[in-house]
């Protein structure tokens, strides 16, 4: 999701790049956006429809967001698809979700999905886990690496500049400081490659399956000059973060939804990752208020006047398009 300052940012860009039209929005140039504002908002930014008054390049954001007159709505779900009564069951639960108006009978509807009540749980074996909050999503990944009962190799990026062991991997292209991996025997501190096998993948590999993976390296700037990281990009993931999540269909998964919903959109995101309802599993299991807080979001009501504004400028829309030639 682009938030505002992103999307300031990319306004000043584009008038800086066309000058003989630094006075028009995006230097002049057309602009497409889509996506959906029931998913997760961006991560320390504020989401485009919001009307705070914040920093100079938020505003300006929100500023060029407001020029956009046309929108077309597109209300078709595909990867929930199907016309089967289950299929149409469970997509009215995930608009529910959406717009935080789920009841007691959808909650039972997904509760159906838990440890105790499914019949068969090898399928959900290898599943990758979502799980809300960083720190959880690492402390579950650590005990699986320590259950493979395989020795660990602690893998240290080769750093450049000062103080760029302690940045964070946002800074280094996702590239993280330190890894630990599953190892047959003895590794250097980095080794020139590491031997993958992904699931699903179809391209070309090593005779026994597996893709070498090389450390890449990473640079950026602080304020004590430039820095740099060389490290392999691979992180543990038999789980992952609800936001890493998004935007990706996955045919199994398992869910913690977590106690409380700080981030809208957050349980919607995590349900809706799969074809159908029996693709989830949600371990621990949760009680109905944490579904009926969804409305008490502090942008819910800001978000849901926005869809509204996106639909009413679809009339508008329509004649625009069969009144101009293209």
């Amino acid at each position: 999701m682009v938030g505002r300052k992103t999307f300031g940012q990319v306004d000043r860009r584009l008038r800086q790049a066309f000058p003989h039209n630094s006075q028009e929005v995006f230097g002049g140039c057309s602009c497409l956006l889509f996506g959906d504002f029931g998913q997760l908002p961006p991560v320390m930014d504020l989401p485009l429809y919001t009307t705070d008054s914040r920093s100079e390049l938020s505003d300006q954001g929100r500023a060029a967001y407001q020029t956009f007159q046309l929108a077309v709505v597109l209300d078709q779900v595909m990867r929930q698809a199907g016309q089967g009564p289950e299929q149409v069951k469970f997509r009215d639960v995930l608009l529910r979700l959406r717009d935080a108006k789920v009841t007691v009978a959808n909650w039972n509807h997904l509760m159906t999905r838990t440890p105790t009540r499914v019949q068969d749980l090898s399928p959900f074996s290898t599943s990758l886990h979502l799980i809300p909050t960083v720190e959880a999503v690492v402390e579950y990944n650590v005990a699986q690496l320590q259950a493979s009962g395989q020795p660990i190799a602690t893998i240290k990026a080769v750093h450049t500049g000062p103080n760029a062991a302690k940045a964070p991997a946002d800074n280094a292209g996702g590239l993280e400081a330190v890894i630990c991996l599953a190892r047959t025997g003895e590794l250097p501190d980095l080794p020139i490659a590491v031997m993958v096998s992904f699931h699903s993948y179809s391209g070309h590999t090593f005779p026994d399956g597996t893709v070498p993976i090389t450390p890449l390296r990473r640079s950026w700037s602080s304020s004590g000059g430039p820095c740099s990281r060389l490290q392999l990009p691979l992180k543990l993931a038999w789980a992952v973060t609800i936001h890493k999540s998004q935007g990706l269909t996955l045919d199994k998964v398992v869910i913690d939804v977590g106690k409380r919903e700080f981030s809208t959109g957050l349980t919607f995101v995590a349900c809706s990752r799969v074809h159908c309802l029996q693709d989830l599993l949600f371990t621990p299991p949760f009680p109905y208020q944490r579904l009926s807080s969804l409305s008490n979001s502090s942008r819910l009501k800001d978000r849901q006047e926005e869809d509204q504004r996106l639909l009413s400028l679809q009339p508008s829309t329509t004649q625009y398009f069969t009144s101009t030639t293209i």
